[in-house]
């Protein structure tokens, strides 16, 4: 079983195998659907508001952050459902911990 988390970042959104430590790139590798690739993109694109942003800013956005987040363990829980058997965690970039 794979062991995955979910967490945007500058540029592209982050898919990291947790035990190997490689990442891979959803709009490149074909291993999910083009339509949830094309919604990790969105969602990474998204939050690019919020990655450089510092403490004072995050708590001041704590409401599209927490949206945000919500997005971001939707796909992580259809990431899941497509890469059977794996599972995958968030990792929430605003509030700089993983999320259940």
């Amino acid at each position: 079983m794979r062991y995955l988390v979910l967490s945007a970042d500058y540029m592209d959104p982050n898919l990291r195998d947790d035990e190997s430590g490689s990442e891979f790139d959803v709009d490149v590798v074909n291993e999910v659907s083009p339509s949830l690739a094309a919604d990790i993109v969105e969602w990474n694109n998204s939050y690019q508001a919020v990655i450089p942003m510092d403490l004072a800013a995050r708590v001041a956005a704590a409401d599209l952050i927490g949206q945000l987040d919500g997005r971001g363990l939707d796909l992580a829980g259809r990431i899941e459902e497509e890469l059977r058997p794996a599972r995958v965690h968030y990792y929430s970039e605003g509030l700089l911990k993983s999320l259940p």
